[in-house]
């Protein structure tokens, strides 16, 4: 089970996969219409899409030489936007923090 969550918040931490991962969680689509909306190249979607698949997030389905890849998990999408969120703002209050100690170094040494 850890290993799954792990192997989730690899792929998810990437803005090329994340944003993949949203497009595909809103409809199934054919890698190279991915490639198009994310503008990167068909391998390097595939290569995205590897990731995804090996995460367990999305689904590859093959028709000969045409591939769709497709959500296995629509609840994940809307869990790592919140995620993203609640990170965002921890990273604001930290560097925040950081800057009022800096200035109040700095007022101790005048």
């Amino acid at each position: 089970m850890l290993m799954d969550n792990l192997k989730i918040l690899n792929a998810l931490e990437n803005e090329t996969r994340l944003k993949m991962f949203k497009h595909i969680n809103e409809q199934d689509m054919h890698i190279s219409h991915v490639a198009r909306i994310l503008d990167i190249c068909v391998p390097v979607a595939s290569k995205h899409a590897a990731i995804l698949e090996d995460a367990n997030l999305i689904e590859r389905k093959v028709f000969g030489k045409t591939h769709v890849l497709s959500s296995k998990n629509k609840k994940i999408c809307k869990l790592a936007e919140e995620s993203k969120e609640v990170i965002t703002r921890d990273y604001q209050r930290i560097f925040d923090t950081v800057e009022s100690l800096k200035r109040i170094v700095s007022n101790d040494d005048a």
